[in-house]
This record gives structure tokens, C-alpha cells and sequence, in this order.
């Protein structure tokens, strides 16, 4: 079954020079990347600050697409196009409609795929129109959140390092060989020189506890709450609360956590 997604956007990058202005772009080693593979990746601002996350795809040498979530999309293709001055490229929103299978198996080759977590599949494809209902937002969260994928959003741009968001830990992701991209010099040293202290960890809570992205946890030492951290991003099911949260990685191990009354059971 093949349900419509709206929460994504694809962008496409297309052009002689695509793989040239990605490979300069991008965290990731473009140019390692063979035709129908899917990378996940992140644009960073000058200062190594992550801007974006998405999911690249490479559709041959001169043809890539970027699965981007939606309330990302714009400022992303802002973002590559005020690069893309000097380079034989084009990007723009592919117009063409998303959808979700947990079985690759049944859909038909001539659709491009898109893996974001184990068995959790975006199609795409010109010719693809289908009229299902829309799959449930969550659930392709969820996926991406097991699999240790960080749900970037714009209230959380430009804020942190790869390195914080557990990018060095996705395979592929960050390529510290490949040589300069925007924000290379501040993820190097982040790796080099162990500048970094900070990484996202994964909490649960019960379902109601009240929260805000780019909010604070508490950590109890002692009887004494002490602010701490960033909520990166949350999601419900399974009647529970799931929480993304940056901290520094010292204090993870340090005590009970909780939000507003309610203890965090960490996770991963």
C-alpha cells in the first residue's frame, strides 16, 4: 500500500555542475555516491552550524533530489541557491507527489526510493499520482527517531554542529576526507580537537507532559533542578511522549532528568 506524504518536499538539483556544487556544499562525499543511492546529509552555515537535514538522493551524474521536511524546504533551497551563482545548476521544488510504503518490494521500478529509517520508504516518481490517504505524520517521525535520525526544524537552525545532532554516528553522513564544503573547518576541529561536548540523546515521557522545542530539561542533582539542554524536537505514540534533547554529554550520565513534574526515562 502506498499512502501520500505531506510533511516532505523534494527539491531537485540538476545541471553539468550538480555533483561538483553538492560536493562543495554538502557534509557528505558526493561524489562517492552511485546512481539510486540515498545518503543522509546536512548544509551547514559558515560557522559549522547545522542549517538543514535531508535525505540525498542520486538519480544519475547530473541529477540529485533532497528530501527535505516541509517547514525546511524553502529556507533550504534559499540556502543551496545563494551558492549556485557560478555553477551550471538548477534547483527548484520538484512539483511531483510523495508516498510512503513499508514494502519496497511491491512498488514498481520506474518509481525512485528513498530509505529514512529500516523498512520506511518515500516514492517518487513523474508519472505517480495516486489518490491515497495521507500516512500519519508520527509515524514516519517515529521511524526516523529509532533509527537515531535528528528532526531538525526551523526553530532549531543555524544553533548547532553536526557533531551535536549524532551525524558523525549515521554511516556516510559526514566525510572528514573529501575536502572543503561550507562549515568544514568548524566540523573538523569539532573531531581533531574534541571541541564538541554536546550530542542528542532520546527520552521518553508520558504522554501529556507539556513541552516546547528549543526548550530546556531539568537535571536533579541533589533535590536541586538545574536547567540543562535543548529539546530538538518531540513526537507522541505508543501513548508516550518521545523527546529529542542536545545536552552535554558529561550531564547524561549525571542524574535524573524531568520536564515540568514529569521524569525522563533516557532511552539512547
Amino acid at each position: 500500500m502506498l499512502f501520500q506524504v505531506d510533511d516532505f518536499a523534494l527539491i531537485e538539483i540538476k545541471g553539468v555542475d550538480a555533483e561538483q556544487f553538492l560536493q562543495g556544499q554538502m557534509t557528505c562525499d558526493v561524489k562517492k555516491m552511485s546512481a539510486t543511492q540515498t545518503i543522509f546529509s546536512a548544509h551547514c552555515d559558515p560557522k559549522g552550524k547545522v542549517h538543514s537535514v535531508f535525505y540525498l538522493y542520486r538519480q544519475n551524474a547530473e541529477c540529485f533530489y533532497a528530501l527535505v521536511a516541509q517547514d525546511l524546504a524553502q529556507s533550504t533551497l534559499q540556502g543551496l541557491k545563494k551558492y549556485a551563482v557560478f555553477s551550471k545548476v538548477t534547483l527548484s521544488l520538484a512539483p511531483w507527489s510523495l508516498y510512503f510504503s513499508q514494502d519496497a518490494s511491491q512498488i514498481d521500478e520506474t518509481c525512485m526510493q528513498i530509505e529514512i529509517a529500516p523498512n520506511c520508504h518515500i516514492f517518487f516518481a513523474e508519472n505517480l499520482h495516486l489518490d491515497y490517504p495521507l500516512a500519519p505524520k508520527f509515524f514516519l517521525q517515529y521511524s526516523a527517531l529509532k533509527a537515531g535520525i535528528p528532526l531538525l526544524s526551523c526553530l532549531n537552525q543555524d544553533k548547532f554542529i553536526p557533531q551535536a545532532l549524532n551525524l558523525d554516528k549515521i554511516p556516510n553522513t559526514i566525510s572528514f576526507t573529501k575536502g572543503c564544503y561550507i562549515g568544514q573547518e568548524t566540523v573538523a576541529r569539532a573531531k581533531y580537537r574534541g571541541i564538541n561536548k554536546r550530542a542528542m540523546f532520546t527520552f521518553s515521557a508520558p504522554l501529556n507532559t507539556p513541552f516546547e522545542i528549543g526548550a530546556e530539561i531539568n537535571l536533579n542533582l541533589a533535590g536541586n533542578l538545574r536547567p540543562t539542554g535543548c529539546i530538538l524536537s518531540a513526537i507522541s505514540q505508543e501513548n508516550r511522549l518521545f523527546l529529542q534533547v542536545i545536552l552535554n554529554q558529561e550531564n547524561a550520565q549525571e542524574g535524573q532528568f524531568s520536564l515540568h513534574g514529569e521524569n525522563l526515562t533516557l532511552l539512547f
